[in-house]
């Protein structure tokens, strides 16, 4: 960490992070995200679990360093939220950015016809034109044994007459 205030800040904005019920997992990712390293992060958040020690009292008057103090304090806190803010929306632009890629890549996919949609097409249209021909072969050929059945029975009749 900077200094000694850095480490103060942090580890009271860890202790209001856990007090308002922040997980722990989100909690040391927003430490990640400010370039805290692991070991740091790990004695950040065993010194916000600890019980707290008793304070000295402070004195009625303030001084003004303490005053100076609390207000670089309570500056760079406002700059330690600014920042984990910001890395958390830049995170978040970043996720949006691949979403957005995600979902033209596949509006890309729906709008372009496949190679096996096409085949597919084109042998559904083959079977068709086949079923198509077939059909006409087969009213055809019942014709033709129409008309054959027809004179065989001409003929039959012709024969049987000639018998009588």
């Amino acid at each position: 960490m900077h200094s000694m205030v850095d480490a103060q800040v942090v580890q009271e904005t860890v202790k209001r992070m856990l007090d308002s019920g922040i997980d722990v997992p989100t909690i040391r990712q927003t430490l990640a995200d400010i370039g805290l390293s692991e070991a740091e992060i790990q004695r950040v958040l065993s010194q916000a679990n600890a019980p707290a020690t008793a304070q000295p009292q402070a004195p009625a008057e303030p001084s003004p360093e303490s005053v100076r103090d609390s207000l670089l304090d309570d500056r760079e806190e406002e700059e330690l939220r600014e920042t984990t803010a910001h890395a958390a929306l830049e995170e978040q632009g970043l996720k949006l950015d691949d979403l957005h890629g995600k979902v033209d890549l596949l509006h890309e996919k729906l709008a372009s016809p496949s190679l096996s949609q096409s085949a597919l097409e084109a042998r559904l249209n083959q079977f068709e034109k086949d079923l198509g021909e077939l059909k006409a072969g087969s009213r055809a050929l019942q014709d033709l044994l129409k008309k054959i059945l027809e004179t065989n029975r001409e003929t039959l009749a012709r024969l049987e007459q000639q018998k009588k």
